[in-house]
């Protein structure tokens, strides 16, 4: 029956439901009687009701105790130190991982205060003169504590999940009192960063990020636009050590052990210490913990059974931290190996079946090309199996669609394993002999390359990832779950084949749909959710026009811009307006050109001298785009059945005021973007430009309170605003702002608590979100 399997499955499922609030005491006494109650009439029952009801009872135990263990660890653990927070109290205690780089021009480590066992680990914030710092050293400091359940001010379990519940923030130098502490105890840590240093002088620059992402699973040195190219690929899962890498590990050991499963006991504590090398998170140690229990069932004369080994191995993790139930990590982890445990071998055999009977008499080519089919089948049917559960997952989480992994999984997965391994000995080695791995590094660096080509030519697809906030594409991917299982049900491989062309022909009507409903419109204006940014789409008449490009969140502003074009079957912008070159509205522009051609860009021409116009110069001359400098007059384009006038800016110095003002019209409707214009802009620009009156505004500088005044509002009075806003440490938006918007009689909409804003025009009808 799998005990194990269906206790660790209720236990699992009720720290969710704690971590979401939804336990307690209560809970765990519902469970309990639940428990009880299915297991009171199990020996009158029928057989078949009777395992049902044995495991209906094993599940609710589970979940009761998981309830009482959840009250209890907070109790212990996550209340005390939820109760220093607010506080600044001067702390001794070890330093427990390498200081980082953050974005904030410092660096993030990880704190142990003395205090023993419930003393909590902290995660600090602090100035560039703690970089020097290594595990085990000895330090105090006074920081500035705050609970962990915010990233970039909103609700998160990222820090809980990995058993953090205090963020502290230093900015004054560390007071050192010893150096080095016990080195067994972080010895993994100082393999894992000589590793990286041995990755760094054998491989080249181009693949020494990607190798050490790899086998380590260092993200921190890949570029921006080989990050978005692997994500978009469906290949950013290499670069976490999950059970591919695990599972590769130990089947060379057991090649070495020539197959003698007690001699491959001995593999155990190598597993566990690479899994602490990479960082010991959730997948890693799940993969761990599954093939330990493999390694060692021969031991114990049993066999070994995948579901009871998943189960043990989400048992241990929330025992360790019941809280890591909501990390998404562990949860997609756990979601791939079930999808693959559920439906890769079914797959597989049916994929396998009927070619085998055909090419396994055909000679020597028939064995060959048999052998290099069922390498190709089993990769499709790991990747689909996995995509099963982590699918659906993804399109909650983050709002992608990525359809292209199992092509990119079956082109690369031979060189993601290789890289791998001679990351691993190449980098080893060069660690102890830097000048003698450089030509194995060149040449296992070629792997790297070849991978990094794969997944920017897949994701240079139109429909290579698809964004999941479209009502057209969750009804598609809702369809595509259910053809499969009826496919399933029907236990028929052409049926199952069947699936990809109907999927791929429910995709073209959803994008013709959705291109429909958009092309319907006379103007459609969308504010992208980019965070910390402002990028403004606006598509009229088969026009696109794209006004400011950059933001602060995970999926660049590029990205998401083409992205949204591609869900309207467009590859082409037809204009990239800049209202200045600030970071926050210009650092998408590298990703957009990788995936978009763009047909002009306009820009003040003051910023020619700003630290960005380099870059965009690059990247327009790269792909023969004309770059147009707005200076002294006004200047006007066409854009379907719309039109946009661009407004010089009136300074000469790089600074907000020296920025556009934009402003589009169809008919009496008319939209102005201000960019980051403070007040005294908006009064010039009033006095020497004919502003019109305006329906909707794109509220300037992310509702800062020095923007959006009073007289700009008076005189164009606009009837909606738009805030283009994220997480952000100035105040944005200001209540001043707002209540400036409100008064005067502004319905307003903001990015960052509704994502995407959307207003659209047909007839002179306006449609609000």
């Amino acid at each position: 029956m799998r005990k194990l399997a269906w206790f660790a499955g209720g236990f699992a499922a009720a720290c969710l439901l704690s971590c979401l609030s939804f336990g307690g005491a209560g809970a765990a006494a519902v469970c309990a009687l639940f428990a009880l109650a299915m297991a009171l009439p199990l020996r009158r029952l029928p057989k078949r009701l009777f395992e049902l009801f044995r495991r209906g009872a094993v599940l609710c135990l589970g979940g009761a105790l998981a309830f009482l263990w959840c009250v209890g660890y907070s109790a212990l653990f996550r209340a005390p130190a939820e109760a220093l927070a607010g506080t600044a109290p001067t702390l001794t205690g070890e330093v427990t991982s390498y200081p980082e780089s953050n974005a904030i021009g410092g660096y993030s480590l990880m704190f142990r205060p003395d205090g023993g066992l419930r003393s909590p680990d902290i995660q600090l914030n602090v100035s560039p003169d703690w970089g020097g710092l290594t595990p085990g050293d000895r330090v105090s400091c006074t920081p500035r504590l705050v609970c962990a359940d915010k990233l970039f001010g909103e609700e998160t379990f990222y820090y809980t999940a990995r058993g953090v519940y205090l963020l502290g923030y230093c900015h004054e130098p560390p007071h050192l009192l010893s150096r080095g502490g016990d080195p067994l105890r972080y010895l993994p840590q100082r393999c894992a960063r000589a590793l990286k240093r041995g990755i760094d002088a054998a491989f080249d620059s181009q693949s020494a990020p990607l190798a050490a992402a790899v086998c380590l699973g260092d993200t921190d040195a890949l570029s921006e636009g080989a990050y978005s190219d692997l994500s978009r690929a469906g290949l950013l899962h290499t670069t976490a050590v999950s059970g591919m890498h695990i599972s590769f590990l130990s089947a060379l050991g057991l090649f070495l052990c020539r197959g003698r499963r007690k001699a491959a006991v001995a593999l155990i504590p190598l597993l566990l210490f690479y899994a602490l090398m990479t960082g010991a998170s959730p997948s890693a140690v799940r993969a761990v913990i599954m093939q330990c229990a493999l390694l060692s069932a021969p031991l114990a004369r049993r066999e070994a059974d995948p579901p009871t080994s998943l189960g043990l191995a989400a048992l241990i993790l929330l025992l360790l931290n019941p809280f890591s139930a909501a990390g998404t990590g562990l949860q997609l982890s756990f979601c791939a190996v079930a999808g693959i445990l559920l439906c890769s071998a079914r797959l597989s055999r049916a994929m396998i079946r009927p070619v085998s009977f055909r090419l396994r008499n055909s000679g020597r080519m028939g064995r060959i090309l048999l052998a290099l089919y069922r390498f190709a089948a089993v990769n499709i049917a790991v990747t689909l199996g996995a995509m099963v559960f982590t699918l659906p997952l993804s399109c909650l989480r983050f709002g992608r669609i990525s359809l292209c992994a199992p092509l990119s999984v079956l082109l690369t997965q031979w060189a993601v394993t290789a890289l791998m391994v001679g990351a691993l000995f190449v980098g080893g080695l060069a660690a102890l002999l830097p000048g003698a791995m450089v030509i194995p590094g060149q040449v296992f660096g070629l792997l790297a390359r070849y991978i990094l080509w794969v997944s920017r030519v897949v994701s240079a697809w139109r429909f290579s990832g698809i964004t999941a906030d479209n009502l057209y594409f969750r009804l598609w991917l809702a369809a595509v779950y259910l053809l499969l299982a009826a496919a399933l049900l029907g236990r028929s491989l052409r049926r199952g084949l069947a699936v990809i062309p109907c999927a791929a022909a429910l995709l073209a009507l959803c994008v013709a749909l959705n291109a429909r409903s958009v092309g319907r419109s006379d103007l459609t204006v969308t504010a992208l959710d980019v965070g910390q940014g402002a990028a403004a789409l606006f598509f009229s008449g088969g026009d696109a026009v794209l006004v400011d490009c950059g933001g602060n969140v995970s999926l660049n502003a590029g990205d998401l811009a083409a992205d949204h074009l591609a869900s309207m079957g467009k590859k082409r912008l037809d204009a990239l307006i800049f209202t200045h070159l600030d970071a926050d509205h210009c650092n998408g522009a590298s990703q957009l050109f990788r995936r978009l051609e763009v047909g002009a860009v306009y820009y003040p021409a003051q910023w020619e001298s700003s630290e960005h116009f380099p870059t965009l110069r690059s990247l327009a001359a790269r792909a023969g785009t004309p770059l147009i400098p707005i200076s002294g007059e006004i200047l006007s384009l066409p854009a379907g059945k719309a039109r946009f006038t661009l407004y010089p800016a009136l300074s000469a110095d790089l600074s907000n005021e020296a920025g556009l003002f934009v402003l589009c019209e169809l008919g009496q409707f008319r939209v102005l973007a201000t960019g980051d214009a403070d007040a005294d802009t908006e009064h010039l620009q009033l006095k020497y430009h004919p502003l019109p009156d305006i329906d909707l505004l794109l509220v300037g500088h992310h509702g800062a309170s020095r923007s959006t005044g009073g007289e700009l509002l008076d005189a164009l009075r606009p009837e909606l605003a738009v805030i283009s806003v994220g997480y952000n440490a100035y105040g944005h938006p200001s209540g001043e702002t707002l209540l400036r918007l409100q008064q005067s009689g502004c319905a307003v909409y903001r990015t960052d608590l509704a994502g995407n804003v959307t207003v659209s025009v047909k007839d002179g009808l306006v449609r609000t979100p």
